[in-house]
């Protein structure tokens, strides 16, 4: 029982994690304001795992090259494909919403964080200009995050 309050309290803590690297990830320096580039999801999880110089361990880049990071362009803006994103997680079966919400004061920018069983996803939306968006979407296993934890700390 202890072993899996103790679990739940380290994912919590690494969503978190992921959630404030998220912001400023998508508050640092890119292309343009409000948009987010093809790596966006994938700089997320670098800096988590980072040191202080930026430098990324081997073995958090080897997760990163088995995470697939998918970007699909969707028909509708940010705010309608926000709102199906959130009622898909409604009813994924054990997952946990960690955080979500704009991360630009304009709108254009989105994301969530969502921990579920032995796995956390990463939901990153941006405009697409012409009424849709772009999503990229990162789902990453329980273990992937143990490595990344691991050679992290």
């Amino acid at each position: 029982m202890r072993r899996r309050r103790t679990r739940k309290v380290v994912a919590a803590f690494v969503v978190a994690l992921i959630s404030f690297a998220i912001t400023v990830a998508a508050c640092g320096t890119g292309p343009s304001p409000g948009v987010v580039d093809d790596s966006s999801v994938e700089r997320v999880i670098q800096s988590v795992a980072s040191d202080g110089d930026g430098q990324v361990d081997p073995a958090t880049a080897q997760v990163l090259q088995e995470a697939s990071i998918q970007t699909t362009q969707q028909p509708v803006c940010v705010s309608d494909q926000a709102t199906s994103e959130l009622e898909r997680l409604r009813v994924e079966p054990k997952s946990v919403l960690a955080r979500a919400g704009y991360l630009d004061m304009r709108g254009s920018v989105w994301s969530c964080t969502v921990a579920g069983d032995g796995w956390v996803e990463i939901v990153v939306l941006s405009d697409g200009g012409e009424g849709g968006c772009k999503r990229q979407c990162v789902r990453m296993e329980r273990e992937q995050w143990e490595r990344i934890m691991r050679a992290s700390a």
